[in-house]
């Protein structure tokens, strides 16, 4: 199963994660947030996105590899 870590950082409107792991075996990373999946993002070791002032905003992320899947998520309100 991979190791990962997530880093967010929020931003008047907008966050960036971005997201470290170590695997043994290749891996597929997907990530979701409060707009739901964004395939867009497949496989990649970073998110952007915008969020609504007053709102949660959230980022989770899903490493798989052979062995299985890791997960590790986000959130805070939107300013």
């Amino acid at each position: 199963m991979p190791n990962v870590y997530l880093q967010c950082y929020q931003y008047s409107g907008f966050f960036n994660c971005y997201l470290s792991y170590s695997s043994s075996t290749p891996v597929q990373i997907r990530w979701s947030t409060q707009y739901g999946y964004e395939p867009a993002y497949d496989n990649q070791t970073q998110i952007s996105s915008w969020c609504m002032f007053g709102s949660e905003s959230w980022a989770s992320v899903e490493v798989i590899n052979s062995s299985g899947a890791a997960y590790a998520g986000w959130s805070s309100p939107c300013w």
